[in-house]
Parts: structure tokens; C-alpha cells; sequence
């Protein structure tokens, strides 16, 4: 169940629409193709994410910020009473992967990859925790270009290629609270940088509402 929609980058179609009338610097028309190469891969991920995701909520291009520090998940889904987060790459050359770190060919850090594996993973973290939620999250660096490789990684690396994903998201096929989708939809609040200081709230609640019922706790519909 999709409970929150992926929207269109408000600042690739700003640059799309001047492309139609006057010139772009060669900056510009980088930033388009990286920012339509993402879009891709995200859809991509999306179109695997409908087919195999039975019981899992999905919530995408969730932004937050934890003590002063923006930071946005690409998608976030809810399944076996744990949360996945995927952090979609929508690459077109080989990387490898050592001690924790991307690197390309040429040996060369992949630093902005390396820096979001780092940092998203502690703020999301760091959010859970001042919402006092307990419930244990999975961070994955996602692959989804099925004709180019990431080397070097072990399957505890919470690495994903595009052939891992149908099994991964496969894995949803269990306890999923109906509870949940029926109230998301007066909690899901997006972020605005007019009111940065409670972006996402709604994904907070929602997230309380589930919890309550999670096997381990007993509420009055378990009580014979």
C-alpha cells in the first residue's frame, strides 16, 4: 500500500520549463540529467516495489530535520514491524565496494554516496529516538541500473542490485496492522521549508499508531 505519493522535482520541472525558453549553462543542463536520471531509477524501484510489496506500507521522498540537520529518504517502507529505508542509485558505470565505502574505478572515493550512507542512517536514527520510537530500522544503498555492477560487496553490507530487490521486497508477505492505513491519511503531513520545524510530523505519528499494536503489546481486541 502506497501511503505516500513520489511528486515530481519542483526544481527539474522550474529547469525544464526555462529550457523552453532561453539557453541553459552546461551546469544546468547536468543538473537535469543527473535529476532525470534519479527520477528513473526511483520509478523503476517503484514499479518493483507495487508488484512485490503485499502488506508493507510505502511512503516516498520523505524530508526531515533532526537538530538543525535536513536530510530526505527516497523511500521508506514498513514491513515485518520494521522499517526499510532505500536509498535509490540509479548508476551508469561499474563502482566496488570496500571497508564500508564506494569507490569508482579509477579508485576515487565516491564521497556524496559515501557522506549519505553515513548521515542519513545516524539522523534517521537520531529522530527515532527523540520521538522515543523503538522500533529497528534497515538502511540499504539500492542499485537499480540492471546492466552495470557494484563489486566487492558481502550480504552484510546492506548492499542492494537490481536483481536483490524482487527478493528483498518479497519479504513483506507478513503482519501488517490494518489499524495502520486506515488512520495514515490524517497523519501524513509533508514537510515546508515555511514550517521546518515539524516536517513529516505526520510520519512520526503514524509510525506511534503502528507500534502500539505490535506483537509483544496487548490491547483490548487481544484480551478474551
Amino acid at each position: 500500500m502506497i501511503i505516500k505519493e513520489r511528486k515530481f522535482d519542483d526544481e527539474l520541472s522550474y529547469l525544464l520549463l526555462v529550457s523552453i525558453r532561453a539557453k541553459l549553462s552546461d551546469a544546468d543542463k547536468e543538473s537535469i540529467n543527473v535529476r532525470i536520471k534519479g527520477i528513473n531509477g526511483e520509478r523503476r524501484f517503484d514499479d518493483l516495489a507495487i508488484q512485490y510489496i503485499k502488506h508493507g506500507l510505502i511512503l516516498n521522498n520523505l524530508q526531515f530535520i533532526v537538530n538543525k540537520q535536513y536530510f530526505q529518504i527516497d523511500t521508506l517502507i514498513i514491513m515485518n514491524n520494521e522499517i526499510y529505508i532505500f536509498e535509490i542509485k540509479n548508476i551508469h558505470y561499474d563502482i566496488f565496494f570496500k571497508d564500508n565505502y564506494f569507490y569508482f574505478n579509477n579508485g576515487a572515493p565516491i564521497e556524496k554516496l559515501n557522506e549519505q550512507r553515513t548521515r542519513t542512517p545516524k539522523l534517521f536514527n537520531q529522530l527515532l529516538i527523540q520521538n522515543h520510537i523503538d522500533l529497528p530500522f534497515n538502511y540499504y544503498t539500492t542499485f537499480v541500473n540492471p546492466d552495470y555492477k557494484v563489486y566487492g560487496y558481502s550480504s552484510q553490507d546492506n548492499v542492494l542490485e537490481f536483481h536483490m530487490i524482487p527478493k528483498m521486497l518479497q519479504t513483506s508477505r507478513n503482519w501488517c496492522s490494518s489499524n495502520f492505513g486506515m488512520h495514515s491519511h490524517n497523519y501524513l503531513c509533508p514537510y515546508s521549508p515555511k514550517n521546518p520545524t515539524s516536517p513529516e510530523v505526520g510520519f512520526i505519528h503514524l509510525i506511534k499508531i503502528e507500534h502500539i499494536r505490535l506483537p509483544g503489546h496487548v490491547d483490548d481486541s487481544q484480551v478474551a
